[in-house]
């Protein structure tokens, strides 16, 4: 028997909406409506564009350089919770 645990801060996101981590990884999306979720990191694509369907868990185990600035952005209708 293990004893790890993951923990993440949920971050609720809109519709086609963007949010800046201040932190340097991600955990997860967990989609209320279908669409697509893109990463950058310095401007460039770690996750580009991929989809999601409304109730999917998406697993993004991503840890980013210290500073980096890091943007998940959601389109096509895409909303859920962010977890980081």
């Amino acid at each position: 028997m293990s004893n790890y645990k993951e923990r993440y801060t949920a971050t609720p996101m809109a519709a086609n909406s963007s949010f800046t981590l201040t932190g340097t990884q991600t955990g997860g999306f967990l989609a209320v409506t279908a669409g697509t979720i893109t990463i950058t990191e310095g401007g460039v694509d770690q996750l580009a564009a991929f989809p999601c369907a409304a109730g999917q868990y998406v697993p993004l185990p991503l840890v980013f350089d210290y500073p980096a600035v890091v943007v998940v952005t959601l389109a096509g209708g895409a909303s859920g919770t962010l977890l980081t």
